[in-house]
């Protein structure tokens, strides 16, 4: 009951959470924060009383990794995340598939869902009316977001645990682990994941 992934407003172009919808968003899952990773203010719900935050991230055009062009975006997310007040939040792209992908993915990772759980739920997007199907094993050429590269990318980063590999990849973005751990703390039990003793996260060290 903390946080929500779904599509955006006019997701295909024309449609629209209609009153019944919105009473379940708002009355339901009580939603306070709404966090918009595409690229157009139009896809924002906005439901009354929440908070709108915009964090636009790259997508498709040229065929390279979501991680590198949206550090900046899923920091942003990130410090919505570390803040208590914010929750529940619901986040979204347009067809809630690629951005809002990635940043489920980060999301899980960071909590301990194991790997191949993750990679499970980001498949889900593949039940939507999307446009082609999005596999984690080859690159999207068709839209250009390349699923397989930001997982090599995670994957070759060093941990023993792919929640430490996530963990570090944050820190490379910029990410405070102060930030991080309170959002661990926050939707979850358990350790936190560490960085391994043998890397050093340098100062605005980031994923390229």
């Amino acid at each position: 009951g903390l946080i929500y992934r779904g599509a955006g407003n006019k997701f295909d172009y024309n449609s629209t959470p209609n009153a019944d919808a919105q009473d379940v968003m708002l009355n339901q899952l009580r939603l306070k924060t709404e966090i918009n990773v595409s690229n157009n203010t139009g896809n924002n719900i906005s439901l009354s009383g929440n908070k709108v935050v915009d964090a636009f991230m790259a997508y498709g055009a040229v065929p390279y990794s979501n991680l590198a062009r949206n550090s900046v975006r899923i920091r942003q997310v990130m410090d919505v995340l570390a803040d208590e007040s914010n929750y529940p939040v619901f986040y979204h792209c347009r067809i809630g598939t690629d951005r809002t992908g990635i940043t489920g993915f980060m999301i899980n990772g960071l909590l301990g869902v194991p790997f191949n759980e993750a990679v499970q739920d980001y498949g889900f997007s593949n039940f939507a009316p999307i446009d082609n199907q999005r596999y984690p094993h080859k690159s999207n050429d068709t839209n250009g977001d390349d699923i397989a590269k930001y997982l090599d990318e995670l994957l070759a980063l060093p941990g023993t645990t792919f929640q430490e590999q996530v963990y570090l990849a944050l820190r490379m973005m910029g990410v405070s682990a102060e930030k991080l751990d309170k959002i661990i703390d926050f939707m979850t039990e358990g350790a936190k994941a560490e960085i391994p003793a043998s890397f050093k996260v340098g100062e605005g060290g980031l994923l390229t």
